[in-house]
Order: structure tokens, then sequence, then C-alpha cells
């Protein structure tokens, strides 16, 4: 997958409406207007100015801090009068010497050469030819200079040796946790529940069948015939009833047993040595595990590890705390967001 950087980004209004404070050298961009702010930690963003456009259009209207140029004398403050220069002039005459105050006198001090101005281009022709200079000497065009250096264009993604940002997606993280699915099956050394069958039971009773036949250490019974008696009385009547010292026989009535055992009523809470279970193993709900992870809640503030661009307040605190930059390397000095180009600092 293909590794991207992205700065925080929105409508004006929008950065306006929230006015939030941006960290120490993180950039906060405007969708509409194209505009860039710098934050320091500390102003809010309607606070903050807007990081200059370095580029320049080459045109004289597109200056900052250019001189006024009036169009006409009424636009100029304290302008002096035709009447005001004409007096001013008449005083200048009057007031120079006698040797300088005609025209004859001033064409004497100009050697009476009337080719004067031939000879003042002349004299000027001995100075270098405009050919001859640069074309940045006479355009002043930044686009003209020779071995000018490659300024960076302000994207993030131009910028060399930049990180690679997280994508914000829980999937791209390294090292997360497996987490639980929330199902039951799913647990890990998980107890073996009972199923609430008696014949799971494990060194459960033998229970009596209620057949007199499986009755153990049960006594002889007469079989009933006169011939099966011992010491029998002559002439016995042959009637049960008429025995002495006969046993009282068992009813067959599983109810009429004596010392028998309490059955297990088929109650996972009537079993003893049970497992305490924890909430989760009924619930199946995520919220009710214990020691489950912190996690990332998908907002950009919470996200930790974000780039900086480091901020100096001059270029001595900047000099002290990078001795050796890396080119390509990007501060934020006295306002001016710089690049190292490799031999010097320049601002961008």
């Amino acid at each position: 997958m293909a590794n991207k950087i992205q700065i925080r980004r929105d409508l004006a209004a929008n950065w306006t409406t929230a006015d939030p404070t941006l960290s120490q050298g993180e950039l906060g961009y405007e969708l509409d207007t194209g505009k860039l702010k710098v934050g320091n930690g500390i102003d809010s963003w309607i606070n903050l100015n807007y990081f200059d456009d370095q580029s320049f259009s080459g045109s004289y209207n597109d200056l900052r801090d250019k001189p006024f140029i009036p169009s006409d004398v009424a636009d100029i403050t304290n302008a002096a009068s035709i009447d005001y220069v004409d007096t001013s002039i008449n005083g200048l005459v009057a007031g120079s010497v006698s040797a300088l105050d005609t025209l004859k006198e001033l064409a004497d001090a100009l050697g009476n050469d009337s080719n004067f101005a031939a000879t003042v281009t002349n004299s000027l022709s001995l100075k270098a030819n405009s050919a001859d200079l640069s074309a940045v000497a006479t355009s002043g065009n930044y686009n003209d200079l020779l071995n000018k250096p490659t300024l960076f264009d302000g994207a993030y993604n131009s910028l060399t040796g930049k990180p690679t940002l997280f994508s914000g997606n829980y999937n791209d993280l390294s090292n997360k946790p497996t987490l639980f699915s929330g199902d039951y099956d799913d647990l890990s050394d998980k107890p073996t529940l009972f199923s609430g069958d008696y014949d799971d039971l494990t060194n459960k009773p033998t229970l009596f069948s209620g057949d007199y036949d499986d009755l153990t250490h049960k006594p002889t019974l007469f079989s009933g015939d006169y011939d099966d008696l011992t010491n029998k009385p002559t002439l016995f009547s042959g009637s049960y009833n008429d025995l002495t010292d006969k046993p009282t026989l068992f009813s067959g009535n599983y109810n009429d047993l004596t010392n028998k055992p309490t059955l297990f009523d088929g109650q996972y809470n009537s079993l003893s040595g049970r497992p305490v279970l924890s909430t989760v193993a009924g619930t199946g709900d995520y919220n009710d595990l214990n020691n489950k992870p912190t996690l990332f809640s998908g907002d950009h503030k919470d996200l930790t590890g974000i780039p900086r661009i480091p901020v100096y307040a001059n270029s001595g605190e900047r000099d002290t705390a990078i001795p050796t930059p890396a080119a390509g390397m990007m501060v934020l000095t006295s306002n001016a967001l710089q690049v190292y180009n490799g031999i010097s600092w320049i601002n961008i």
C-alpha cells in the first residue's frame, strides 16, 4: 500500500468557527483560499498570521510595501503651486552669483560646447555596455538569475526524508493486539461447562434400580412352600399371617428405602465445586471483559507522534540546535519557513 502524508485542512469559514490552537510547527491549510498558517502552540487560529507566499508574479502591482506614486499634483500632500515655483525660481536666479545668472554665463561655464550633449554621451560611452551585463542586471527578474537554487514549492509531498504518517486505519497499525471476538467459543482456557445431563456427571452414585433382585445383603425370603420351612410346627396352616416373627418385607417403593442417597436435581446451581464464571461468559459483551485494550478513537487530536516543524526564535538559536543540518531539513525561524539546500538555509 502506498504511503501518503496529509496536513490538516478545511474551508476558511470552518477554521474560523472551530478556531483551534495548532501545535508548534503544525500546518493548517484553507482549501478554498489556498492560504496556509503555521501553529506556535499558543495562539488560536484567528490570531495566527497567514504564512507568506514567497513566489513573485513579476508585476509591480503584486509588490508589497511599494512607494506611493501620485498620478496628479493634487495627490501630493503640500504640493507647490505654480506661483510658488515661479517665485522660487526667480528667487534662485536672483540669489545666484553674478557670473552665472544669465544663459551666456551658463554657456561659458559649459565651455561654449554646442555639442555638450554629445560630449557627455561620449563620456558615458566609456561606462560598461548594458549588453555586457547579465539579464538580471537590467530586468531585476528572479528567473534571470544564474545558478539559482531550486526553491521548495511548499508542498509536503515535495519534501525529502519525510516520515510515513499513520493512515488512521486500525488495520495499518503494527504490533496491534488480537481483539476478543466476543464469542465464548473464541475464549482460551475456558472451563468445560456442565451439559445439564446426569449422565455427564463424574463420580455420580450408582442409584438403586428399584428391582429387589438388585438389592445387596437382602435376606433369603421364604419361598412360601411349607416344605421349605425349618423347625416348622406340625400342621402349619399354610397362611403367612399365621407365621410368628415374620420379617417386614420391602414394599418395593423407593420412598420406603432407608439411607437412600440425595439425588442430583439437574440444576447447575445445585452443583458443588462449580467454577465461578466471569460476567462475559454469560453476556458475550465486550464491555464486560477485564483488562481490555484502549482502542484508538479515530480522532486526529488523539494521535501521538505527529510530526512537527522545529520552531526557533532566531538563526542563532537554530544553528545552536542544529549544528550539522541535513539537506532538505525544514524549520520555522523568526516566523519564516526555511529549508537547508545542502549549503545554506534559504527562506521558502
